[in-house]
C-alpha cells in the first residue's frame, strides 16, 4: 500500500473559495474550490454580471476556436 502522507499543506490563495459541501466522512464542514479571475473580479465588485457573462462567452469562443483553427508548420 502506499505511503498516503501529504507532502505539506495546501496553499490556499486568494482565487480559492471555501463554499464546497463535503460528506461528514471528509471531516471538514466546507472544502476548498478554486475560482478564476473573472469570478473574483465579479465577487469584488470591480466587474458586473454583464461583463462577467461576457468574459466567459469570450473565454468559450477562444477555446472553441483554438479546435476548428489547424495548426501552422513553420
Amino acid at each position: 500500500m502506499k505511503d498516503e502522507t501529504p507532502e505539506g499543506p495546501a496553499i490556499v490563495t486568494t482565487l480559492h473559495r471555501q463554499d464546497r459541501l463535503l460528506t461528514p466522512a471528509a471531516g471538514a464542514p466546507k472544502g476548498f474550490r478554486r475560482i478564476d479571475r473573472l469570478q473574483w473580479l465579479k465577487d469584488h465588485g470591480t466587474i458586473g454580471d454583464h461583463q462577467l457573462h461576457a468574459g466567459r462567452r469570450l473565454q468559450e469562443d477562444w477555446q472553441i476556436s483554438k479546435l476548428e483553427t489547424p495548426r501552422r508548420c513553420n
